[in-house]
């Protein structure tokens, strides 16, 4: 079963979303450093909106769904939104948006979920790539996007009714399907331990090794949100996981226990 999440946002709450977090600025001709770190938190915590890089300058496109099946692309440039293209409307509401260079060739591609379970993707001059059949992943219930081989493109992972899957990011075929169930709502891939090999997180708390998809690490849930980030510069991630409304938690693999936070 897909988990509940709010419709996409509209153009002008996602615009007042980043006026009120202090991101869009009339006062400013570009966009500082800061301030696309700001824009691609806040994107985080929308699972309907992404940045992609336009390249160098001041300019950074938002890319999001809306409630109505629509994809949109927005150049924000010097205190200014202007709308690029938006898609014909997909087949339900967008409930997540995806920005990553799957074919690891420079440019950026854009992956939307709708409510349906299918998968569309469109390459950086909005031309659809690939689109998944209504009833090939239905019922995702987590995705991610990571290079899990050795090749140069990305794989989409997705997890559908408990089952792992891979998805190559230039062909399109699915390369992999896990035997055992999982369940969880956020996944993430990164380096959170000592072996030469990458983990996928799943928020429900479970450490997996991205390759076999065997466990490695189980201590129980990390949180509703899940975030990799190495915190104490020993070149490994530390799992950050919090609950709306609770305080974060931070979760070392590789010593196999829960950090202060202090």
């Amino acid at each position: 079963m897909t988990r509940e999440r709010s419709q996409g946002p509209s153009l002008f709450g996602v615009l007042a979303l980043l006026f009120w977090s202090g991101i869009a600025s009339v006062a400013h001709a570009q966009f500082d450093h800061w301030q696309l770190m700001q824009m691609d938190a806040a994107a985080f915590r929308l699972d309907t909106v992404a940045m992609m890089p336009v390249g160098r300058g001041g300019s950074i496109d938002m890319v999001y769904g809306d409630r109505y099946g629509h994809l949109r692309v927005v150049r924000l440039s010097d205190g200014s939104a202007v709308e690029r293209w938006r898609s014909t409307p997909l087949e339900g509401p967008i409930y997540e948006v995806l920005v990553e260079d799957l074919e690891g060739d420079g440019s950026s591609e854009i992956i939307a979920r709708t409510q349906q379970g299918s998968i569309h993707v469109y390459n950086d001059a909005f031309r659809e790539l690939w689109s998944s059949q209504q009833s090939e992943y239905r019922d995702i219930e987590a995705m991610t996007i990571a290079n899990v081989d050795e090749d140069d493109a990305f794989e989409l992972i997705l997890l559908v009714q408990g089952r792992i899957y891979y998805v190559d990011g230039a062909t399109f075929q699915q390369e992999y399907q896990s035997l055992q169930a999982y369940r969880a709502v956020r996944m993430a891939v990164g380096n959170v331990d000592s072996d030469a090999e990458l983990e996928l997180v799943l928020n429900s708390g479970k450490v997996l090794d991205v390759k076999t998809t065997e466990e490695e690490w189980g201590p129980g849930v990390f949180g509703d949100f899940i975030q990799l980030l190495d915190i104490d510069g020993d070149g490994l991630q530390e799992i950050l996981g919090w609950t709306s409304g609770r305080e974060m938690r931070i979760f070392d693999v590789d010593s196999r226990q829960e950090k202060p936070l202090n």
